[in-house]
């Protein structure tokens, strides 16, 4: 968290609604028939703003773009407000502590009782935590209002000496601070590094008679065939290609092994990735359909195969004569497209004619 590009990351909603500061919330409703359409929840930290839909409208495909925020959809239970919250960024949930998925779900409580406010947390995340982590904050009403509602963020240099290409790290089993708990406050390393099975009424009983080496087996792989993971994969597997709305000129493409990113202009559209190459075809189809000009430009992110095998933009030239007779004075691009998988290297362009376009 010290690296310059982290210090100013949002907070994630679970985290979000815990942080120091102000908060505050509001309902949307509909100007004509004054049905509630939402309730809004504003943090003053990193200036989270989270709107919770209260009009039954469903979430969104498991391929959609996550937020900070995530998604979120609420109804009342007798005097409690619940909200299901997806779509969140990864994130963590504690600042120095642990980290959270993106495949983290969140449900919430909001029981009011005068000027105090009870909100209690349910967070499921298959990736880091072995069982649902259930938190609870109490709010109490500022009777004024104290102007202080903005988080002016400034990352600086807070170690100085290190390379700016250098990103902290410690291998397994080789992180110097894992014995910090132990040594500070005489607390077992299997106590502070197990599961949930420190909360079972019997460990404590046992936990007198723990091993370091039963602590400290906790922080190297384990042995054996890998484990196989319990997140869910968010990709569709129906055989077809999604287009998903990000703003005006903006679209996310899902199907064909990675998510696609396509940009519509006036002189044409810039492909962000293009899939694993399986759906050519269909991607070719969804892109034609949000705009009839050429595909100007076709960006790759990264050497892993579902960014890498493509579609390939073929250009081929046609001469533009300065005069009846004369000699060509420019290369005209003419721009057709074929399905293919693309090779492991980068193609070099040519100066003009025959050359490829990943």
């Amino acid at each position: 968290m010290t690296l310059r590009h982290h210090q100013c990351d949002g907070y994630v909603a679970p985290y979000s609604v815990r942080s120091i500061g102000n908060a505050r919330a509001w309902e949307e409703r509909d100007p004509h028939t004054q049905r509630l359409i939402a309730i809004h929840w504003y943090n003053q930290t990193f200036e989270g703003h989270r709107t919770i839909w209260m009009d039954g409208r469903p979430h969104p495909p498991a391929y959609a773009p996550h937020t900070w925020m995530g998604f979120s959809t609420g109804r009342f239970v007798g005097q409690a407000l619940e909200v299901t919250t997806t779509h969140l960024k990864q994130g963590w949930l504690r600042r120095n502590g642990l980290p959270e998925s993106d495949q983290a779900t969140l449900v919430e409580f909001f029981v009011r009782h005068g000027d105090h406010l009870v909100h209690t947390s349910v967070i499921s995340d298959p990736v880091y935590l072995a069982e649902p982590e259930v938190r609870s904050t109490d709010f109490f009403r500022q009777p004024t209002d104290h102007q202080t509602w903005l988080f002016a963020c400034d990352d600086g240099e807070q170690i100085l000496g290190r390379a700016p290409d250098s990103v902290p790290n410690h291998p397994f089993g080789e992180n110097p601070f894992v014995r910090e708990m132990h040594d500070r406050y005489k607390v077992p390393v299997a106590a502070y590094l197990g599961g949930p099975e420190t909360a079972s009424p019997d460990f404590a009983r046992r936990v007198a008679a723990l091993a370091d080496t039963e602590g400290m087996v906790k922080t190297r792989p384990a042995s054996g065939p890998p484990a196989t993971s319990r997140a869910v994969d968010p990709e569709p597997h129906d055989g077809d290609v999604h287009v998903w709305p990000l703003r005006t000129g903006l679209y996310l493409l899902a199907g064909d092994g990675g998510n696609m990113v396509v940009q519509v202009g006036d002189e044409g559209t810039f492909v962000v990735d293009a899939g694993a190459g399986t759906l050519s075809e269909r991607v070719l189809a969804q892109i034609r359909r949000l705009s009839e000009r050429p595909i100007q430009f076709i960006a790759n992110t990264s050497f892993r195969p579902e960014h890498t095998r493509r579609f390939w933009l073929t250009r081929t030239c046609r001469p533009v004569w300065s005069a009846p007779g004369g000699r060509p004075r420019a290369c005209r691009a003419i721009r057709t497209f074929r399905s293919a998988a693309a090779p492991s290297t980068t193609a070099t362009p040519s100066r003009c004619c025959g050359n490829r376009m990943r």
